[in-house]
């Protein structure tokens, strides 16, 4: 299968084993394993289960507003895509 991504993602082997192809890297994923992929194009093959969810955004510098800090807030609120490969 082909997946193309306009943002970072996580590939979480949930069951079985996978193989991904990404930016000219062969990478393989057994059961309970995770990978972060950066946005692009991945190859994806193997037999079991695969979730595909949108990485958290990377962490954002705090800023100091009088006494208190101000972290961004961004609640992320998509359901991962499950994937059974046969």
């Amino acid at each position: 299968m082909s997946l193309r991504f306009n943002q970072d993602i996580i590939a979480r082997s949930l069951s079985g084993s996978h193989w991904v192809s990404w930016e000219g890297c062969d990478l393989f994923l057994e059961q309970h394993q995770d990978l972060r992929l950066s946005a692009g194009t991945a190859l994806i093959d193997g037999a079991g289960v695969l979730q595909i969810a949108l990485a958290p955004a990377q962490e954002a510098p705090t800023r100091r507003l009088g006494q208190w800090l101000i972290a961004p807030f961004k609640p992320n609120h998509t359901e991962p895509l499950r994937i059974e490969i046969r």
